[in-house]
């Protein structure tokens, strides 16, 4: 995937006056691998932080600076990012404006859809009802809102994979190919912990469901969630700095001795998939 950047905009005034902070993330916003040609796309800010090493506070301070100086803007109710002057660089024609008009619908009703279609008048032609008054007033029609739970009522009672017992507000949901979000509990947080002691596992679930927000054609079913969730856990803890003091070892009242961390989490990770899903899943490589 490629897109353009006018050799110019280092002299833009507006550009040139960012510190290097705020010029690396106006950078980041127009070339990630999450961006759309039309420079409106999902981006949530815990993504945002872990590709760019930006806090989440600093973030918040960065993007405000480039709201104030019209060159994007961030939706914090629906996650989604406008980079106000990218799409005018991407190539014309038909052809583009049709692909932007197509984008509108997956962005969650946010409230920058009338600014870019203020900003870019063609694409409103092309698109189509019944998203027209979506997408030009940011709103949702009640009877559409409605028929919309309807099919995702639909489609969860399709599925033959159970849904867990949540006797709590989720931690972490993650979103499924169906539309629907699978919880993920404390108590399931709690074993996934115990199996992954070198990293910080709600941290990286959060960075699973904007992961999954962003990519939603890769998304995994009720069934395959969890070997999902392993696979992504698993890979950060083989990245995570090894510590000889975390070592645990067991004697013979039971406790493990000579095996690494990694062989312990694939282990514990292997004994969770079979509580989860009824049977042992391996881990993916």
């Amino acid at each position: 995937m490629y897109r353009s950047i006018e050799t110019k905009i280092w002299s833009d005034p507006k550009v040139k006056k960012l510190d290097p902070a705020a010029k690396l993330l106006f950078f980041y916003l127009i070339t990630n691998d999450h961006t759309h040609l039309s420079g409106i796309y999902v981006l949530p800010k815990v993504m945002m932080s872990y590709e760019t090493g930006i806090s989440i506070q600093e973030l918040d301070t960065l993007l405000n600076t480039l709201s104030i100086g019209v060159l994007a803007f961030f939706d914090v109710e629906t996650d989604v990012i406008f980079v106000k002057n990218m799409f005018r660089y991407q190539g014309k024609g038909e052809k583009n404006e049709r692909s932007a008009a197509k984008q509108l619908p997956n962005l969650h009703n946010s409230k920058l859809i009338p600014m870019f279609l203020d900003t870019y008048k063609n694409v409103k032609k092309y698109v189509k009802p019944p998203d027209v008054d979506r997408v030009s007033d940011g709103v949702k029609p009640q009877e559409q809102e409605q028929e919309q739970e309807q099919e995702q009522e639909q489609e969860q009672d399709k599925s033959s994979s159970p849904e867990p017992q949540v006797a709590s507000e989720p931690v972490v949901e993650i979103p499924l190919v169906d539309g629907s979000e699978y919880p993920i509990t404390e108590r399931q947080v709690a074993d996934l912990q115990d199996c992954y002691p070198a990293i910080d596992v709600v941290q990286a679930l959060k960075q699973i469901r904007a992961w999954n927000l962003t990519n939603p054609k890769n998304r995994k079913t009720k069934s395959g969630v969890m070997r999902h969730v392993n696979s992504w856990l698993s890979k950060e803890q083989n990245k995570a700095p090894r510590n000889e003091n975390s070592k645990r070892s067991r004697n013979g009242s039971g406790k493990r001795v000579g095996e690494s961390p990694a062989d312990r989490a694939k282990a514990d990770a292997e004994r969770y998939l079979k509580r989860s899903d009824g049977e042992v899943v391996a881990t993916d490589g």
